[in-house]
């Protein structure tokens, strides 16, 4: 009786534990994968890394690959990344330059990287195998890293040779039942089962917090597990070429930067949603600070709801201000100035020589929110005091005020600053 019940084949899928979830069993592999994906820039070679990003639509896709684009930047430095957002790989192709760091982003890949239509995309295969070639042909150097990374809403239907990657994301399961059994090869049943979850919790519960995980598949390591991302603001523009958002942007017209689109997308993502609604309760809604920690959305002791509006208030200050160097490096162009942006920490934003006259600039790009008289420390500006010092250049202070769309351009003298710098709203 008892052999009998063991052998029973119900007995059997009873006791056994492979359909059984155990998500926190995932390794978690962001870090490997962005290490794999991103690697160091060699002295004496051009290495490429292609990633394949596949899922169905509304499932973060785009969102993901704008948070690659910044970790990119990050890792690199803005001055040495050419971000180029296309549709097909030969649009991107046209659009490699001399940096050092070439980072393509094919999106809706299957629209010219079908697998039925193989013998129509062979110059796209063959140039997708000589892609260091082009770049060291274009770039007079055999030093630099290409990456490739394709966007597909059905992985079975994107031509092999493009599912060849070094990392796969899979950001959801696939209705099709070829594609679902491709897919659990990939990356196994528990990993898959994972997957289904995320992709129940998106589409069948509406949960868009749940669109910053994702499985990844590591084929030459012969590993999968969980890769986790968060909202960033977009910098990619597949309508227009180059890739970057607002690098075609006209320097005559007055910056924007909008606040209050940011601040709805923050408030749905997980981390960041009561600094986001605190923030805008406050400065949209005008309420008190009491009245803040008493919102269904917020509810925190009335004690830290002003670091709350604090946080949102520097991450908007972060954001903002990548986008005003460019543009302010756009604006300074058509002064007549060459200009030179270095993103890495401890270095001025912008260096900027005219190419007439010689004259040379350092500036100091802020964007901040004020309503008030606002002292900012001098520290803020070490690196550029520095430059300014070496350079025996003036100082510019170019600020952009969030609570009233204005601008203030300050001329300091280096040699002679005060511990803090006055800055008054100009309404």
């Amino acid at each position: 009786m008892e052999a009998e019940l063991i052998n029973n084949p119900l007995s059997r899928g009873l006791l056994t534990t492979s359909r059984v979830i155990h998500p926190y069993d995932l390794p978690n592999l962001t870090a490997r994968t962005l290490d794999a994906l991103f690697p160091a820039i060699p002295e004496a070679a051009v290495r490429h890394r292609h990633l394949l990003v596949t899922g169905l639509p509304e499932s973060g896709k785009t969102t993901l690959l704008n948070f690659l684009a910044r970790q990119a930047i990050k890792r690199y430095g803005r001055p040495k990344v050419n971000l180029i957002a296309v549709r097909k790989i030969a649009d991107g192709l046209d659009l490699i330059d001399s940096r050092p760091v070439q980072l393509m982003f094919i999106d809706d890949a299957i629209r010219s990287a079908n697998a039925r239509l193989s013998a129509k995309q062979a110059d796209d295969v063959g140039d997708f195998y000589e892609i260091r070639h082009i770049f060291e042909d274009r770039a007079s150097t055999r030093s630099g890293v290409v990456i490739t990374v394709w966007a597909a809403q059905r992985f079975k239907s994107l031509d092999i040779v493009f599912r060849n990657a070094h990392a796969i994301i899979f950001k959801t399961v696939a209705v099709d039942p070829a594609d679902s059994k491709e897919i659990q090869k990939y990356v196994g049943p528990r990993a898959y089962d994972e997957l289904r979850r995320i992709t129940m919790e998106i589409y069948g519960n509406a949960n868009d917090a749940i669109k910053s995980s994702a499985i990844v598949c590591l084929p030459f390591a012969n590993k999968s597990g969980t890769f986790r991302y968060w909202m960033t603001t977009p910098i990619l523009n597949f309508n227009d070429n180059p890739g970057l958002e607002g690098s075609n942007m006209d320097a005559l017209a007055p910056f924007f930067f909008n606040v209050g689109a940011v601040i709805e997308k923050y408030q749905k993502n997980r981390s960041w949603r009561k600094d986001a609604r605190a923030y805008y309760l406050h400065r949209f809604e005008h309420m008190k600070l009491d009245e803040i920690a008493k919102d269904p959305h917020v509810r925190v002791d009335p004690s830290v709801v002003s670091r709350r509006i604090a946080k949102m208030r520097g991450e908007l200050s972060r954001l903002a201000g990548e986008q005003y160097e460019r543009w302010k490096a756009e604006q300074l162009r058509t002064r007549g100035y060459e200009v030179t942006l270095d993103g890495r920490t401890g270095q001025p934003d912008i260096l900027a020589k005219h190419t007439q006259t010689g004259e040379l600039r350092v500036y100091s790009c802020k964007c901040l929110e004020y309503t008030r008289k606002r002292m900012l420390p001098v520290q803020e500006l070490r690196p550029e005091i520095h430059k300014a010092l070496e350079l025996h250049a003036p100082l510019m202070l170019s600020v952009w005020n969030l609570a009233d769309d204005s601008e203030q351009e300050i001329m300091l003298d280096p040699a002679a600053l005060k511990e803090r710098i006055e800055l008054r709203p100009a309404k």
